[in-house]
């Protein structure tokens, strides 16, 4: 994903330099060692940012492993452009059910951040986008309405 630079002023510079520095592992063609997410055909799963690591299970009756690893780099790639995105790492036909779960990403003041998070496709505006479906992310919120803290890891990114 090319990242251009279209203005001269410093704020422009400094924006371009963020995102180029976030596409860079992209268009080398790894994903970050700030995070890494991976899936086997078994459905076992792993999600690593930085030192944190959890393990998740796909669900591989809707998606392959092939299916979920084209999600996420259309998702970096989003990413890339500086959009919030959705790492789904458990999906299953959204006709058929009402949950998906996923990771999502904010790009907030040069880290990313992290919060694993349920998707409940009955609360969410208009349909869920299959074709793109990173673009179902909700908006970044750090409190619940309950007034706690949302768990959430970050990683830098410049």
């Amino acid at each position: 994903m090319p990242c251009y630079l279209t203005r001269t002023s410093k704020v422009a510079l400094r924006a371009w330099t963020a995102k180029a520095l976030l596409c860079l592992p992209f268009m080398l063609g790894v994903i970050s060692h700030m995070f890494k997410i991976t899936v086997s055909t078994n459905g076992k799963g792993k999600i690593v940012i930085d030192d944190f690591c959890e393990s998740f299970s796909a669900d591989m009756s809707f998606w392959t492993t092939g299916d979920y690893e084209k999600h996420w780099e259309e998702a970096m790639e989003a990413l890339c452009r500086g959009e919030a995105v959705s790492f789904i790492t458990s999906i299953t036909d959204p006709k058929a059910t009402n949950v998906i779960r996923s990771w999502a990403c904010y790009p907030i003041e040069g880290e990313l951040a992290f919060q694993e998070h349920l998707l409940f496709l009955d609360e969410i505006e208009g349909d869920f986008n299959l074709e793109q479906p990173h673009r179902n992310v909700q908006a970044y919120e750090a409190i619940t309405e309950d007034g706690d803290e949302i768990s959430e890891w970050r990683t830098a990114y410049i």
